[in-house]
């Protein structure tokens, strides 16, 4: 007979022999415990993933938003015809600088968020198969008696 467990099927101990199910509670509860930490830090990293991936949505859209700015700043300088009037054009040319810098640090916040997020999926990786290694151990340990 099977019980639930955390969304995991693990055999009862109760027909385990007396001898044991001496030593069966201390192993077992090692086993849990090591088992549910990487379950906690599991969704620690998925936590991590979904909130650097938000806080890289905000910062994109208040840079979109500064550079629809930007960009219509550079617009309005071409009904005052900037190859007429030097500081028009010295004035125009630093918007399109801003806007310039303004897609360069969008495309840094992209790249972070991509590095930031590949080095977390390598850690997921990393410890759901030492999830993984655990779920075997604990199911050969358990399946054992």
């Amino acid at each position: 007979m099977r019980a639930m467990s955390r969304g995991y099927f693990v055999p009862e101990v109760a027909a385990a022999p007396a001898s044991t199910q001496a030593w069966s509670g201390p192993l077992e509860s090692m086993l849990r415990v090591r088992r549910e930490a990487l379950e906690g830090t599991i969704d620690g990293i998925l936590a991590m993933i979904v909130a650097r991936e938000k806080m890289r949505d905000e910062h994109v859209a208040r840079i979109d938003y500064e550079s629809c700015e930007a960009r219509t700043r550079v617009f309005e300088f071409d009904q005052w015809h900037p190859g007429m009037n030097r500081e028009v054009g010295r004035v125009r040319m630093s918007q399109e600088r801003e806007l310039n810098a303004l897609q360069r640090e969008r495309r840094m916040a992209e790249v972070e968020c991509w590095r930031d997020v590949s080095r977390l999926r390598l850690e997921l990786h990393r410890v759901t198969e030492e999830w993984s290694r655990e779920r075997r151990r604990e199911s050969f340990v358990l399946g054992g008696r």
